[in-house]
């Protein structure tokens, strides 16, 4: 892989998807995709547990519920997308 790509299709290239994930940088954001953190630059809420995340300035990625609650850590969002946290 080289350094200008912002994510794997874990689909089109499954030879790359499990290997050396952590040492790569990489994070699952769905099940055919593998993502460079830093290339995130924008994350909203979708129903249902889901995420977006927007890649550099024109490409749009959905999260998968189970890859959500990693991506909300990784970027220090706290709480429920969904409703204000009480004080």
């Amino acid at each position: 892989m080289d350094g200008k790509r912002a994510f794997v299709d874990a689909m089109e290239e499954p030879h790359r998807s499990g290997i050396g994930l952590p040492d790569a940088g990489l994070m699952r954001i769905n099940r055919s995709a593998l993502v460079r953190p830093e290339a995130i630059t924008g994350v909203w809420p979708l129903w249902g547990g889901r995420a977006m995340a927007r890649l550099g300035s024109d490409m749009e990625l959905e999260v998968s519920r189970s890859s959500t609650p990693a991506l909300k850590e990784r970027f220090g969002i706290k709480g429920d997308f969904y409703r204000k946290e009480e004080d």
